[in-house]
């Protein structure tokens, strides 16, 4: 009955439907089709190899194993220290008065996993020293369980003068949601579900809007933006990027999104290796989609090993298209 009623939302949203048996992370077809070329090198080194000195074996043994360990601990640093992104926008649309307004978007804290914790509470730091004027994290809190002494060391220290506000991601569902709705009470966050508050200053209204999670959660996007009045400005928080095909229909300004952590393993021109399902279109950075502009953040948790993909916290900057 899940399958039944994930394929008429895919279709009412203009996703692809996934078939049954589609794993939850694809490798990206393009690394599929272009990685067995570099078996072709590999084999050429190798037969070199087998001709060479003995002597000439090890020292080629001695640089690949010092090349894989500097390797190995690049892709730890990307993981274990955020990035400050700083992102300016140019929105046609955005009231004078919000000009020049400061966000701070976090995304996949995943807190309960390895020392998440520790990264989410650095990169909150960061954020916080910025002093920006709102707060948005696009989902995923935890992975397995709710750890709430980690949750108030960093969830409970964020605040903002126009609000701190979220939305659920799909492994916030994959434990337990409600568990997780009633630690998050105690702490200066709000999570959108399906519905839209608006930000004033002075006489201008900025809304910005909320989708439950599209993959186990139950997306309702006509329901987030409903009351709304016609060509408001909007900005919109949902988890999986993919949203955003429907959401650029919609007359939305910018949708923020997470969900993909850059694909963990980012390299020139292959772009993301891993992309799990509803983040296929697109796995990190900026991009226009129609009318819309659309930020996926490399978020903050996930694998203690990312490649090209360093986790992120991102600081974005509205600007009125007059100016």
């Amino acid at each position: 009955m899940k399958r039944v009623q994930s394929t008429h939302r895919e279709r009412r949203l203009g996703l692809r439907s996934a078939p049954d048996d589609e794993p939850r992370i694809l490798v990206s077809p393009r690394w599929q089709r272009w990685l067995p070329l570099a078996t072709i090198p590999v084999a050429l080194g190798v037969a070199g190899l087998l001709q060479a000195s003995k002597a000439a074996l090890w020292r080629w043994l001695g640089r690949v194993l010092l090349g894989g360990a500097a390797v190995g601990l690049w892709g730890i640093y990307e993981a274990l220290v955020p990035k400050l992104e700083r992102v300016t926008l140019t929105l046609d649309g955005l009231p004078a008065a919000f000009d020049g307004l400061r966000i701070a978007h976090l995304s996949d804290f995943h807190l309960d996993e390895h020392i998440a914790d520790r990264i989410a509470a650095r990169a909150i730091r960061r954020v916080l020293r910025e002093q920006p004027d709102l707060i948005l994290f696009t989902g995923d809190f935890v992975t397995n369980s709710v750890p709430h002494a980690r949750l108030r060391a960093t969830i409970g220290q964020l605040h903002a003068p126009l609000g701190v506000w979220a939305v659920w991601g799909n492994h916030d569902y994959w434990f337990d949601i409600n568990e997780l709705r009633a630690a998050l009470g105690e702490f200066p966050i709000t999570v959108l579900e399906n519905q839209h508050v608006a930000l004033t200053r002075g006489a201008a209204t900025l809304y910005l809007a909320g989708t439950d999670d599209l993959w186990e959660g139950h997306t309702d996007l006509d329901r987030a933006l409903a009351g709304l009045p016609a060509e408001a400005p909007v900005i919109l928080l949902a988890h999986e990027p993919d949203l955003a095909t429907a959401a650029a229909q919609r007359g939305i300004l910018l949708q923020l999104s997470g969900h993909a952590h850059g694909g963990h393993i980012a390299l020139p021109w292959l772009g993301a290796l891993f992309l799990p399902r509803y983040a296929r279109q697109w796995a990190r950075d900026l991009h226009r989609v129609g009318p819309m502009w659309l930020y996926v953040n490399r978020g903050l948790g996930g694998y203690l090993f990312r490649l090209g993909a360093r986790a992120e916290v991102t600081l974005i900057e509205l600007r009125c298209f007059a100016n």
